[in-house]
């Protein structure tokens, strides 16, 4: 490895097909619209989804467009925060991952437990462990490297338990 990159490692494998960059920036003008209308700029998980759901798109490329404008941010309510990369880790993953989160956080919320944020970074700098996702909880921080859909109940349900 070499000093001056500390974290590029060997080339990862690439696993998945990122979503088309132009269909994410589609979203943009859109996400940038929601956000303009609440009062304090940030955009809540309902605004996001209905953004998809007015563009006919998925619900976790909203999600991931919002990470193309570091101005584009998610309103922030729970204890328990989760970012997730959805820039380069999109090769390895990270969209599976995102919606598995966000299937997850509807669910939480339907039963009346804790619920989390979700904030999509375009990159975590943790490329050699992709997809990489990071917590932020009662319990204190974690990286989460090689990140699975199928390893995302059990890691939610530590952080959002007392």
């Amino acid at each position: 490895m070499s000093p001056l990159l500390p974290n590029m490692g060997p080339p990862i494998a690439n696993t998945h097909d990122p979503i088309p960059r132009h269909e994410l920036e589609e979203l943009v003008p859109a996400l940038i619209e929601a956000a303009g209308k609440a009062p304090d700029g940030r955009l809540s998980p309902e605004a996001i989804d209905e953004v998809a759901r007015q563009q006919g798109k998925a619900r976790a490329h909203a999600w991931a467009a919002m990470a193309l404008d570091p101005n584009l941010v998610p309103s922030i309510t729970a204890e328990t925060l989760f970012g997730i990369c959805v820039g380069q880790c999109q090769l390895q993953g990270a969209i599976p991952n995102l919606e598995r989160l966000l299937e997850l956080r509807d669910s939480q919320l339907k039963a009346g437990k804790p619920a989390f944020d979700i904030v999509p970074r375009h990159c975590l700098d943790m490329c050699p462990h992709a997809p990489v996702a990071v917590s932020r909880s009662q319990h204190g921080q974690a990286a989460h490297p090689r990140l699975q859909p199928e390893n995302l109940p059990e890691i939610i349900e530590t952080l959002c338990t007392a």
